[in-house]
């Protein structure tokens, strides 16, 4: 293909409307009209003629810094190209120069696939030295931008690893990612986990401030359903980090052996004749006189002290405090929970 070169009126030159970059930086312009006074243009600008003059194809950035510089005129290339084939030819240009944010070039390559003058993305990507991957990445990744109104500060990365998501999982992901909850090079750990998890855990992963990480929500998946809610749960409510809540969630593992019933009669006839003691005591006249404060002093000592030398309903271990260390439950919920294992024994047993 024949080129004609020339000086060209800088005015004369006007910009590409195709020009796949949406935005040049002033400083940079500025920095490059610094040198253009010193040197003059070198490299030329290539344009095609039109009746408005000399449009840019390639090498707008170059005519804005020597319009900044003031320069009278600057060399071309003129080139002979249809106006269909502008864009392809501006994107070319840029994609060679590295000269394009990733949101700009894949706007490009979705204009140039939308007008329909290519039948696969083979074809587009031979005419841009592409891989075919390449071409069906920028295409999916505007349209997905588009659709679901995806920032441009957030990484063509971080699109495509949320490929295969919901709308509305991708759109919480980002958000994360967006609140600076996740690094952008997490993405894809939570994508995994978002999409093999159970619904428990997905909701957990994805809401705001959440301390349930892919870490923690692998630990968790190995649990039963109605045993996932509950971890879910206390590693929310305790606040745990990570490296805390891996070994807390281990302990939902350990199935608990049924107590014999005359344990659990033993245990049940002790905390009710607790219960009666504690109330008779705080119900007296000169413990009423102590107030709110002295009162609850007193039941937490009291009961401390009756229930030292019991052992635990369900594992027979000793305890130290008011709970159960050995499963975090308090009493009444260790009571319950041993009932139930026991009244499920019995039925079973009939």
């Amino acid at each position: 293909m024949k080129m004609e070169f020339k000086f060209v009126d800088v005015d004369d030159l006007v910009p590409n409307p195709f020009q796949p970059r949406e935005g040049f930086d002033k400083e940079s312009i500025g920095e490059l009209a610094d040198s253009l006074k010193s040197v003059g243009e070198i490299q030329p600008i290539i344009v095609r003629k039109n009746k408005k003059g000399y449009q840019i194809i390639a090498g707008e950035r170059r005519w804005r810094a020597a319009k900044f510089a003031k320069l009278k005129e600057v060399p071309v290339l003129i080139k002979d190209t249809a106006e269909e084939n502008v864009l392809l030819e501006s994107l070319i240009e840029n994609l060679h120069r590295l000269d394009l944010t990733s949101v700009e070039r894949e706007n490009a390559v979705h204009e140039l696939w939308k007008s329909g003058r290519w039948r696969s993305y083979a074809e587009l990507a031979k005419q841009l030295g592409k891989s075919d991957e390449w071409v069906r990445t920028n295409i999916e990744v505007a349209s997905i931008r588009r659709k679901e109104r995806i920032s441009t500060e957030i990484s063509t990365r971080a699109i495509i690893d949320t490929e295969g998501l919901a709308k509305e999982e991708r759109k919480e992901i980002i958000a994360k990612v967006e609140r600076e909850e996740i690094p952008v090079e997490r993405v894809r750990e939570y994508a995994r986990v978002v999409k093999k998890s159970s619904e428990p855990v997905r909701r957990a992963i994805l809401k705001q401030k959440s301390r349930i990480t892919p870490r923690v929500a692998d630990r968790i998946m190995e649990l039963p359903e109605k045993k996932q809610v509950e971890a879910i749960r206390q590693v929310e409510s305790l606040r745990l980090d990570e490296e805390e809540a891996i070994p807390h969630i281990e302990r939902f593992k350990i199935e608990m052996p049924l107590p014999p019933p005359e344990k659990m009669a033993e245990v049940k006839e002790r905390y009710e004749e607790l219960q009666r003691e504690i109330k008779a005591k705080l119900e007296s006249p000169e413990i009423k006189e102590r107030g709110m404060l002295g009162r609850n002093w007193l039941a937490h000592v009291t009961v401390s002290g009756a229930l030292e030398s019991l052992r635990c309903p369900i594992c027979d271990k000793d305890w130290k405090n008011l709970v159960w260390k050995c499963h975090d439950l308090n009493i009444k919920e260790a009571l319950k929970l041993a009932e139930e294992k026991y009244q499920k024994a019995v039925k079973k047993a009939k």
